[in-house]
């Protein structure tokens, strides 16, 4: 337990909070926000960025990353948490984003376009994310490329009238998409070798 918490304060000097600036009170979910907010403003990428929300942590909470607060105030420990959950890019999301893509009709030669489109779109979204924080406004940003529609983690194709066969899948790369993800990672390797 004793690791756990040096490495935990060394990753608050890294980010210039010592661990004597957090409250040994509990604090509400604004206090902790704002916290974060005002304390780790160097990390933003953006000045109008939000290094934390309040949807943040109900989705750490509710994916049992991060443990319910007490009487809806949150510990020092769980500012700790959500300190080293900012620094290695925790994503409390349910899932990676997904796409639907359906074919105009049954006829193969539309089945053969749905595919063509699918394999497009993959493409296309390794491009699109590639040095990018934020994967989710990308693909809200190019729903005009395939006439799609992006609501709520699905990116939906829709060829033509749309009453044929549906295809779907996850939209996902296999390495770091933003400059910020590499960076910390490189700045864990780092401090563990």
């Amino acid at each position: 337990m004793d690791n756990y918490k040096d490495w935990l304060c060394n990753l608050l000097k890294t980010e210039s909070i010592p661990p004597e600036d957090i409250p040994n009170i509990g604090l509400y979910m604004d206090q902790v926000t704002t916290l974060m907010d005002t304390r780790l403003a160097s990390s933003k990428r953006y000045p109008d960025d939000k290094i934390l929300t309040k949807t943040m942590i109900n989705n750490y909470t509710k994916n049992k990353l991060l443990p319910p607060s007490n009487k809806k105030k949150y510990s020092r420990e769980h500012i700790f948490l959500l300190i080293m959950m900012n620094l290695t890019s925790v994503c409390a999301v349910n899932e990676t984003p997904r796409y639907k893509i359906i074919s105009s009709s049954y006829q193969q030669e539309d089945i053969d376009e749905m595919y063509k489109v699918k394999d497009q779109l993959l493409l296309n979204y390794k491009k699109w994310v590639k040095g990018v924080d934020d994967v989710y406004q990308v693909l809200a940003d190019h729903q005009d490329d395939f006439n799609a529609k992006y609501y709520n983690g699905l990116y939906t194709i829709v060829l033509g009238e749309g009453k044929g066969k549906s295809l779907e899948g996850k939209l996902q790369v296999s390495y770091c998409t933003s400059s910020k993800e590499i960076k910390k990672k490189s700045w864990l390797i780092k401090m563990f070798s």
